[in-house]
């Protein structure tokens, strides 16, 4: 009966000290550390991390470039509990898509190191609102006159457009009327003696020149009759002076 008792504290004692044990190696800090790239470009500083467990609760929380870490390193440091050891939990880049989940599997007092291939989620078409079916009704009152727009600004010329290529050349033009008549040119200048023309033909006889004598002397007296007769005329005139 006395052995019995002693085995039954040993085996009292030897399961206390296990269970100590098992929670004591449940106590401390787990980190989780890595890097993040969005698109395939390391992250900027700010972008948040999160760890969750399966059934989606957060268990800790941060973004990179805090405490010194470069712009794409994130930490985690999240407080170990029984509860937690070695469960698989989701590490995520909040609010983008990853390409493949990334999980670790929960020790207590343990840094992991877990990098996230991230994608940024395209920005989704804004859903147009549905336009409201007019109800049919009266017409109602016309509106109040909108106040006057302010003038415009009138706006810089263009610039000046190029040169249009030469145009076809046109056809001829109708022949003109005929114009007036010029003024008489000058007389010409006297052209040349001509050649001596052939003799003529041989006159008639003359009459006798003792017939043109006689007439002479018939002549030569009536003047001298005549030139007496004024003489006498003459001197009679003086005389009745």
């Amino acid at each position: 009966m006395t052995k019995l008792r002693i085995v039954s504290v040993l085996a009292a004692a030897v399961l206390a000290m296990a269970l100590f044990a098992a929670v004591a190696s449940a106590q401390g800090v787990t980190v989780f550390t890595g890097t993040v790239t969005l698109g395939g470009a390391a992250a900027p500083a700010g972008t948040a991390v999160n760890v969750t467990s399966q059934d989606g609760t957060v268990i800790g929380t941060g973004t990179t470039g805090a405490d010194g870490l470069a712009a794409d390193q994130y930490r985690i440091d999240i407080q170990a509990t029984a509860a937690l050891e070695n469960q698989t939990v989701n590490v995520n880049a909040v609010g983008n898509s990853q390409t493949v989940q990334a999980t670790a599997v929960f020790n207590a007092n343990r840094v992991l190191t877990v990098n996230l291939d991230a994608v940024v989620p395209p920005t989704p078409t804004p859903t147009p609102a549905p336009t409201a079916t007019p109800i049919s009704g009266e017409k109602g009152d016309k509106g109040d006159k909108g106040a006057d727009g302010l003038n415009g600004t009138n706006g810089l010329n263009g610039a000046a457009g190029a040169a249009g290529a030469d145009g076809a050349n046109g056809a001829n033009g109708a022949a003109g009327a005929n114009g007036a008549a010029g003024a008489a040119g000058a007389n010409g200048a006297a052209g040349s003696a001509g050649s001596q023309g052939p003799s003529g033909p041989q006159g008639a006889e003359g009459e006798d020149g003792s017939s043109v004598i006689g007439i002479l002397g018939i002549i030569l007296g009536a003047v001298a009759l005549v030139g007496a007769g004024g003489a006498v005329m003459m001197a009679m005139g003086n005389r009745r002076a």
